[in-house]
């Protein structure tokens, strides 16, 4: 989306993005943190993240819970495999066990 921005029709011109995706952040100029209505920050991503205010606290919560959210996904993820080897593994049993109460079976005829 950003390199539309950069090189489109208004490359030249000033844009203002809102957004809550903080991906788009790393690059834009400026970034003007609000809160209350008011402006409590301004500067780059970098600047604002080195100054340890409100934005770079934001960041860290953001971060962290991405992290535990991933670390569930793949938790769980990982559970599904394992229950689906475990499923697979189950109904091969069976089917050995099956195959040999008939060959058992054939040979005492």
């Amino acid at each position: 989306m950003l390199r539309f921005l950069e090189n489109g029709l208004l490359s030249s011109k000033t844009r203002v993005l809102v957004t809550n995706d903080v991906k788009h952040l790393r690059h834009v100029d400026v970034i003007f943190v609000l809160r209350q209505g008011r402006i409590a920050e301004r500067g780059t991503y970098e600047e604002l993240l080195a100054s340890d205010g409100a934005f770079a606290d934001f960041l860290k919560n953001y971060d962290s819970s991405r992290k535990k959210s991933k670390q569930i996904r793949t938790r769980r993820i990982s559970e599904i495999r394992n229950e689906r080897i475990k499923k697979k593994q189950k109904r091969s049993f069976a089917r050995q066990i099956s195959e040999s109460h008939a060959t058992a079976r054939t040979f005492s005829r």
